[in-house]
């Protein structure tokens, strides 16, 4: 067994030129935590690919990997303190069955443990890394994302990327259960845009706004900047050739609502409810995160 998916094949070097590549939906997980002969699903993530050498020039082109997933750090922090689980759950679809499976992977080896957490406390991002083996992978109809599928912040400023611009979510929102169908991993996807970010550009917030309606379990999954291809931007602005991931999901925020008591006056019950706005954690933070925990792991294959 190896923390490498030593033959996973790789053959966009760029994100797609359609408005959300396909690399994006066979990245991203369901992630849970074992209960029983059930499983308790808390969230998503999405699948990064640390490339560490070539292990087939191809084409295609074959490159060696260590895989890891990013995912938030309530989500891993749920699973392994509040569930006490030492494993957490995914599900993959077999490529011989055509049908999804769940696999478990161990939180910490004998040496200590293989995921970390942004040590901010305000900033929602956690990382594991994951040990695949090699005839599991081989079977398995997956993609991760690699570092060119990633937009920072001061990419995105210098790139135009400013309020009002469109994204996608992706994610596996359980609490909706009716659309996760028992044998395939069909993440959902739903539109929004940019509501806020200059308050990231200017340092002032780790975390920028969008206009998303999201739901529990969509936690830790990716937001994709939509990409505009040629002449469909307004005159005077750039147009976004490409697909990025800027960032995931963190929670939804919520407006409260009052019931007030017409007898005393005073408020007697607390109503809540979802604004359709949520908060993102960026690639900076994701990458800060990875680092970390290469530097305690290390960089190559175990």
């Amino acid at each position: 067994m190896s923390s490498v998916a030593s033959s996973l094949t790789n053959t966009a070097e760029e994100p797609s030129l359609s408005f959300i590549s396909k690399d994006y939906l066979k990245a991203v997980v369901e992630i849970g935590a074992p209960y029983g002969k059930e499983t308790k699903w808390r969230g998503s993530g999405i699948l990064y690919g640390d490339i560490v050498g070539v292990h087939d020039p191809g084409p295609p082109l074959a490159l060696k990997m260590v895989l890891y997933v990013v995912t938030n750090k309530h989500v891993l922090r749920g699973i392994s303190e509040e569930d006490k689980a030492t494993q957490v759950v995914m599900r993959f679809v077999k490529k011989s069955s055509g049908k999804a499976e769940v696999h478990n992977f161990l939180l910490a080896s004998e040496e200590g443990p293989l995921w970390c957490s942004h040590p901010s406390i305000v900033v929602d991002v956690a990382v594991l890394r994951l040990r695949l083996e090699d005839e599991y992978a081989s079977d398995t109809d997956f993609q991760p994302i690699t570092f060119p599928y990633f937009s920072t912040l001061s990419q995105m400023e210098s790139g135009g990327c400013m309020e009002g611009d469109s994204i996608f979510v992706v994610g596996f929102p359980y609490s909706v259960p009716q659309l996760r169908p028992l044998n395939k991993t069909y993440p959902i996807v739903r539109g929004g845009i940019i509501s806020r970010i200059a308050d990231a550009y200017a340092g002032e917030s780790d975390t920028f706004i969008i206009d998303a309606t999201v739901y529990p379990g969509n936690s830790g999954g990716p937001v994709i900047l939509k990409s505009e291809h040629s002449g469909a931007h307004l005159t005077g602005t750039k147009g976004l050739e490409k697909s990025y991931m800027i960032g995931i999901v963190s929670e939804y925020l919520d407006y409260q609502e009052n019931a007030v008591s017409e007898q005393t006056g005073r408020t007697r019950v607390f109503f809540s409810e979802n604004s359709g706005l949520a908060r993102v954690e960026t690639t900076d933070n994701i990458l800060a995160t990875l680092n970390i925990l290469k530097s305690k792991l290390g960089a190559a294959p175990d």
